[in-house]
């Protein structure tokens, strides 16, 4: 994926404006777990990101998604600020995609 991000001109000036990701991923059907790692393209081992997603019920007809995050970044002065704009990323992708199933279900179920 190449996404479109509002950096921080310190953070677009490391990543360059060709920032990319390949998001690999396994399902572990015996554990329900959903795994997945995301090496940036052009930032070698600066920045780490993994985790892993799984649902829990919660009543009859409703579930939460429990997501364990790594997210760790490696650059002199400004990891904090990487892992603070990661956190918020992902965050606003799971929400989009939250509110899409959501519509979806209601839709078609």
């Amino acid at each position: 994926a190449q996404p479109s991000l509002q950096l921080p001109k310190a953070l677009a000036k490391l990543v360059g404006e060709g920032f990319s990701y390949e998001e690999t991923g396994n399902l572990d059907a015996k554990r329900q777990r959903w795994s997945w790692t995301m090496p940036p393209s052009d930032l070698g081992d600066k920045l780490r990101n993994d985790g892993s997603m799984r649902l829990e019920a919660v009543g009859y007809d409703h579930v939460k998604r429990v997501t364990e995050l790594v997210c760790e970044a490696r650059v002199f002065g400004l990891a904090g600020m990487i892992e603070s704009m990661n956190e918020k990323e992902l965050r606003s992708g799971w929400n989009k995609s939250a509110a899409f199933m959501n519509r979806w279900l209601a839709e078609h179920v």
